[in-house]
């Protein structure tokens, strides 16, 4: 049972979204599916966009790997972005990403590259996460009006994707 936020005099269920699991690896060719989950009842909508460093609220989470670990978007794997619609009985959906046969040999010696993809969702009632003085404290409610405010569960927000070659 996923726990209640009490508001306003009510009770409302939660509703978390994250990465089923925070690590990934697949080969070069390969399509990666990264299941992405809802617990709780209730609509929600999520972004994903992939990148070269996790992400938290739009800023850096963790430094990025260094150089030779970083995979290129369109050369190491199809670089995606998007928004998940949950419906109220969904609890999972699948974000897909084509890893790219690498044809650069000079990068033959790296077994793995990597890469993020990070999981944002916008504060009902408006505003940004980004700029915290955009939004009121009434905002920040987990429950306005009649939806529930959906959080990121933590630290399942980005998930890390590692690229193995077949050489």
């Amino acid at each position: 049972m996923t726990p209640l936020v009490t508001t306003t005099g009510q009770s409302y269920e939660e509703i978390w979204i994250g990465f089923e699991k925070m690590s990934h690896v697949g080969f070069e060719g390969e399509t990666i599916n990264l299941k992405v989950t809802k617990t709780g009842s209730g609509p929600a909508t999520v972004r994903y966009a992939t990148g070269k460093q996790p992400l938290w609220n739009g800023q850096p989470a963790m430094g990025e790997p260094s150089e030779r670990y970083r995979a290129t978007p369109g050369l190491d794997y199809t670089q995606v972005s998007g928004t998940l619609e949950f419906g109220s009985d969904d609890t999972e959906m699948t974000i897909s990403i084509n890893l790219l046969n690498d044809a650069d040999s000079a990068e033959s010696y790296d077994v793995w590259e990597r890469f993020y993809v990070n999981l944002s969702i916008d504060p009902i009632g408006g505003g940004s996460w980004d700029d915290p003085d955009s939004f009121s404290d009434d905002d920040l409610h987990w429950q306005h009006g009649d939806a529930v405010q959906p959080r990121l569960r933590s630290p399942h927000y980005f998930a890390t994707v590692s690229i193995r070659n077949r050489r």
